[in-house]
């Protein structure tokens, strides 16, 4: 039996040599060489690097009284007299020796694994050069002068602080070491002098490293209050500023057999807690703050005081005397020990804990453990789990390259691959190369401006609608076109490629891939065209940031057996300086890019903020207005359809030579990559839109740069799923408002389908996993900008810019500005009719950029419509520009409502006003349930997507339940405790109402000021509130809602009360003309049709949609030839196009005849395209499905 006490991955097979026969090889290892005991290849003692060296006696006791033991292994370095163990693992590793020695290896002792082309051989360092290589352990070369091992295979160079297994130790896997050349029959050579030379180049360089760790984790120390001075008053300021500044990270991470290797700014080796067969699954690095840890396949992690805890068994932050106990352990590791923290006034030093417990409390185990809490959650969905990988039988090819090549991605048919490389290192083009050879192609993209920089390299055709695309196998397009595909033309030699697929699998998610409640059709099309394409060709998913949720999706989506690959390109690229800006407001980095625009230096910009007085619009005025003679570009979502800006993007590396400064936002970098070297400094300007891995991407896009300057917010903007940051959260989020919602449904004797296999969908599971990552990014989000910037190797400075008031001032006034200018170009616009209108529509719902003249006319037509004629003529907004100077404008009519409206929240508050106060609650029920139909109706499956459901009955009765229409009313004034009984309804619902309607009562300054309470809540409607000293020699204030905003209110809400009237009134006219023109089943069959009779016995159906009898000829349904298979999407797709076209018998008998169909043929035809014959049994049914 085994022992139930030791771990799993403890316990040792039966070793195949006695521990006797270990200890006889001892007469022949020479007395000088030290050695230490091992368990397989890993060492026993706690402290073998840096213990003094064992007598072989004291070994040879060891391995007899220790069954654990398997044999000894060999501390090269000092501790061995200057003994240096070169490692060829593997035969591709060979040549590199060969290289680099040029032949020049002289024998000595050897010994070998027993696996093919893996052995090691020993050279002596002379005594002179020893000291120069102090500081130097292991060096692994995989690449030299262009010569490259295999995948897996190095060439390494052993010195101090590792050690090698001897003969006749165990191996795991051959049973075994074996001698080649054993210390009885030969002597160790002196190194050659190409040896000596290499290994203390290697030492240097690590020298440089050692020094750049420890300068940069003692500077964060050294900033801190109290470092050094003696005046620690606490525990954890103690361990932060007094231990680990004393401490190394092997110090730290001790366990002995970590066998660290070093990446550059990261020690890799094994983890204590599990096997690792790469020997460097556990990650040591500076993250600014302290050397952390994480092992990538769990996603554990943290800092000293949670790997010590594991270690010991334990979890997660240790607490009370456990915390002590780790401190203390540390403490003394570091030569201190550890101090009482007590004053001289010992009562006093009593009464001060007794009053700051709670916030000690909080401080050292709830702060400290949310961190870390959010670190392991982070990691976790940010990483790769490998044993799950395993499990799954997902295979992982490791590649180490400056550029893919088509090879390196090992695309095979039927196979699904994943390529998780840099930015920067050619995916784009090695997918290019791989691809070309496909009939068929189908790219996804998440922006327009990737799926049309992308065509040259793919060799594809970009579209933005893909109806036009009928004859062309090979596109490119924006993820929410991806239904109009046809999927079977993957089935025979194609491919399905996404790049940036973390990106893309995101996007889908989004408000415009469900514009027509069609988010059904489009993730059934990624479900049907991944199946078609592994039938008969490929599946390509590349990006720099696959994490195990991508995985998971497609492997959920993919049929049983399907082989997946993921391919990881470990090479690290040479990152630049990141001058990480501390302030707290970006003012004073703002002022940097002047400077430097001034020197004539090229800078590029991002700005996630294009409308506010700090974002990308106001910042390129300010530039251009400070330097004056720069040549300037700027482009966001507003101005990238213009002529001048299209051109400049079509050929960016050209005419951005000219250009100065770029400041560009969000929404247009994913496509854009200037390489011309032009630019040499980068700023972002994060205001909380962009994320962490958002912001990475948009750094790279001038490629060769090397100065880099970064302002972060601390938190971003506009959490979802009340803010949870667990997938586990998110789901729970959804499904506690959905089944409120119908139990309010139910209440009103309201019948509904409640849905239950949607919550397991994968793609809902991906949903919840990438709303609480996101959640979870922007609750800290300058720490976690900074954290992905050091774990990418930038090296990372903090910088403090200082404030610059004078130019917020300039900003204000700039901003302000051109928001007038904007509004005034709104209201000077042309009003477009409805057919123009809807054009324009249906170009932004297919994500095609306007012009800024239609962008301008679209919006003032949008006014138009949503606020009516009464409102617009009554809104004024007077603008104060320049307080200083008395610069003011008057804004009237479209311009008025423009200015209010800019970011669209006066529209949404006043549609809530509306529905709630002015409408029933039973149109909130029919609204939610409408929606909820509709996407249901939108597939043939009746999937709705959790993600899109919506709770307008639940807020219906939110403000019902707390009484709040006794509020609304004009200039009546409410005292502080009358305000105060809306808060005390809401306070026993407060994770309810943040549900609900998204604001957090919990808040401290919510709980303390109830006029502020009052205030959220009427923002939430549009409204506007004051308040007034309540009366001569009252400091009370009493508060109210503005007469002018509850008559703007009125006047919007009579406005929507007209518009549904007219809808009612146009339906009631459309049914009406509809039954009056109805169409018969005799009327469509001839005489001499032989179904005629079973025509005659269907009740009439009626068309719904104006003719489009131009569209027929292209349905393309008339032979197998020429339309292959249909899949469901295809067959809705039919059904909406002959609805839309087909408004009369005649139409469809025409239409029949021009494809040479009789009935019954028609009938053979179409039924043959149908994947589900239980959906369409008989012609019967298709009638319906075409007609009804």
């Amino acid at each position: 039996m085994t022992n139930p006490k030791i771990p799993e991955w403890q316990r040792l097979n039966r070793i195949s040599n006695t521990q006797q026969e270990v200890v006889n090889e001892l007469e022949i290892i020479p007395p000088q060489w030290s050695l230490t005991p091992l368990a397989d290849k890993q060492p026993l003692r706690k402290s073998w690097q840096e213990e003094k060296k064992l007598s072989h006696g004291e070994i040879s006791d060891f391995i007899l009284s220790n069954s654990f033991c398997s044999g000894f292994g060999l501390r090269t370095g000092d501790y061995s007299d200057g003994l240096i163990a070169i490692d060829v693992d593997g035969s591709s590793a060979q040549p590199l020796l060969d290289l680099i020695s040029g032949g020049d290896i002289p024998e000595t002792v050897k010994w070998t694994s027993g696996k093919k082309g893996r052995y090691q051989i020993l050279f002596q360092i002379p005594s002179e050069f020893r000291e120069n290589l102090a500081g130097f352990s292991r060096k692994a070369i995989k690449e030299w002068e262009g010569l490259e091992a295999n995948n897996g295979e190095q060439l390494e160079f052993r010195y101090n602080r590792v050690q090698s297994a001897l003969p006749p130790s165990r191996h795991p896997d051959t049973g075994s070491y074996k001698w080649l050349n054993s210390p009885q029959d030969v002597e160790v050579a002196i190194a050659p002098d190409w040896l000596i030379n290499l290994v203390i180049s290697f030492a240097s360089k690590d020298n440089v490293k050692g020094k750049e760790r420890k300068e940069r984790n003692n500077t964060v120390n050294r900033e801190a209050k109290g470092f050094g001075s003696g005046i620690v008053t606490d525990l954890v300021s103690f361990l932060k500023y007094e231990v680990l500044p004393r401490l190394s990270p092997e110090q730290i991470y001790n366990w002995p057999g970590h066998n660290f290797q070093d990446f550059g700014q990261t020690l890799k080796g094994n983890p204590p807690w599990r096997e690792s067969a790469s020997g460097t699954s556990f990650h040591v690095w500076n993250d600014g703050e302290q050397w952390a840890w994480q092992d990538k396949s769990t996603g554990d992690g943290g800092g000293a005081v949670q790997y010590r805890w594991k270690l010991k068994g334990g979890y997660g932050t240790p607490k009370g005397k456990d915390y002590v106990s780790i401190v203390e352990e540390l403490a003394n590791d570091a030569g201190l020990t550890l101090p009482s923290f007590k004053g001289k006034n010992k009562e006093k030093a009593k009464s001060e804990d007794k009053k700051n417990k709670d916030k000690d409390k909080d401080n050292l185990e709830v702060d400290n453990a949310q961190l870390n809490t959010e670190i392991f959650l982070y990691k976790k969905a940010t990483s790769l789990d490998f044993e799950k990988l395993e499990e799954l039988g997902i295979k992982v090819k490791r590649i180490n390259t400056k550029l893919l090549t088509p090879d390196d991605l090992n695309l095979e048919k039927g196979k699904i691959t994943f390529v998780i490389s840099p930015k920067g290192t050619g995916k784009t083009k090695a997918s290019g190369e791989a691809l070309k050879n496909y009939d068929a192609l189908y790219s996804w993209h998440h922006r327009i401006s990737l799926g049309r920089s992308i065509q040259k390299t793919l060799e594809v055709t970009y579209f933005d609608d893909l109806h036009k695309a009928r004859n062309k196998h090979r596109v490119s397009f924006c993820a929410q076109r991806s239904q109009q595909l046809n999927p079977g033309n993957l089935r025979e030699n194609g491919a399905l490629f996404i790049d940036e697929c973390d990106q893309v699998l995101d996007f889908i998610f989004s408000l415009l891939c469900n514009s027509n409640n069609n988010r059904p059709l489009i993730l059934n099309a990624l479900h049907e065209q991944l199946q078609a394409a592994v039938f008969g060709g490929v599946a390509l998913f590349m990006s720099a940031d696959i994490a195990m949720k991508e995985v998971m999706l497609i492997h959920s989506l993919a049929l049983p057996g399907t082989p997946i690959e993921i391919v990881i390109n470990e090479y690290q690229p040479e990152q630049g300086i990141v001058n990480f800006s501390n302030d707290k407001k970006p003012d004073g980095l703002a002022a940097k890019l002047i400077e430097l625009l001034r020197d004539k230096k090229p800078c590029f910009v991002v700005d996630d903020f294009k409308n506010s007085y700090r974002g990308g619009k106001t910042l390129a005025e300010i530039l251009q207005a400070e330097v004056t003679d720069i040549k300037l570009q700027i482009i966001h979502a507003e101005n990238s359809g213009s002529v001048e800006v299209r051109q400049f993007l079509d050929n960016v590396n050209v005419e951005s030579l000219e250009t100065d400064v770029i400041v560009v936002s969000p929404s247009v970098i994913s496509g854009l990559s200037i390489e011309n070297g032009r630019f040499k400094h980068c700023f972002a300007f994060v205001n909380g839109i962009l994320s962490d891995s958002q912001v990475l991407q948009a750094i790279n896009r001038p490629r060769g740069c090397e100065n880099f300057y970064i302002w972060a917010a601390d938190k971003g903007l506009g959490t979802e799923a009340g803010g949870a940051i667990t997938p586990e959260e998110v789901h729970n989020f959804y499904r506690r408002n959905y089944e409120v919602r119908n139990a309010h449904f139910l209440s009103y004797g309201n019948r509904y389908d409640v849905i239950e296999d949607e919550w397991k969908s994968p793609f809902f599971t991906l949903y919840c996993e990438n709303v609480a990552l996101d959640n979870l990014i922007k609750r800290r989000l300058n720490f976690w900008i900074k954290d992905r910037l050091v774990g990418e190797g930038y090296a990372v400075v903090d910088c403090e810019f200082g404030d610059n008031k004078d130019l917020v001032k300039e900003q204000k006034i700039a901003w302000k500005k051109i928001s007038i200018a904007e509004a005034v170009v709104i209201g000077n616009a042309k009003l477009n009719n409805e057919d123009e209108q809807k054009k324009l529509s249906a170009k932004i719902e297919a994500g095609i950029s306007l012009l800024p003249e239609e962008l301008a006319s679209f919006r003032k037509t949008h006014i138009h419509e949503t606020f009516g004629e009464d409102f617009i003529k009554a809104c004024v907004q007077e603008v104060e520009v320049n307080k200083e100077t008395l610069e003011s404008a008057i804004l009237t009519d479209y311009a008025a409502v423009a200015y209010q409206n800019q970011n669209g929240k006066l529209e949404q508050g006043l549609r809530r006003y509306y529905k709630f106060f002015k409408r029933p609650i039973e149109d909130c029920i029919e609204t939610d349930k409408k929606r909820d139909t509709n996407q249901r109706d939108s597939s043939f499956y009746g999937f709705l997507f959790p993600g899109d459901i919506r709770w307008t009955t639940r807020e219906h009765k939110f403000w019902e339940g707390i009484g709040f229409r006794e509020y609304l009313q004009p200039e009546r004034r409410w005292q502080g405790w009358e305000l105060a009984q809306i808060i005390a309804k809401i306070q026993p619902n407060l994770q309810q109402t943040k549900d609900c309607i998204g604001i957090d009562f919990s808040r401290g300054d919510l709980q303390k000021y109830y006029s502020k309470g009052f205030g959220e809540l009427c923002k939430r409607l549009g409204l506007q509130t004051e308040s007034e000293q309540s009366s001569d020699g009252d400091r009370s204030r009493s508060y109210y809602i503005t007469s002018e905003s509850l008559k703007m209110a009125e006047m919007f809400a009579s406005h929507q009360e007209h518009r549904r009237l007219l809808r009612e009134e146009n339906k009631s006219e459309q049914m009406s003309g509809l039954y009056s023109n109805s169409v018969s089943f005799s009327d469509i069959c001839s005489a001499e049709t032989p179904t005629a009779q079973h025509f005659q016995q269907q009740p009439d159906f009626n068309t719904l949609t104006s003719p489009q009898a131009q569209k027929l000829a292209t349905l393309e349904v008339c032979s197998e030839e020429i339309h292959p298979l249909l899949t469901i999407g295809d067959a809705h797709q039919l059904k909406e196009d002959c609805i839309s076209e087909v408004n009369s018998a005649d139409e469809l008998r025409d239409w029949i005849k021009r494809h040479s169909l009789t009935l019954d043929s028609f009938k053979e035809n179409i039924q043959s395209k149908i994947k589900s014959p239980n959906l369409i049994n008989d012609f019967d049914d298709w009638v319906k499905v075409l007609a009804i």
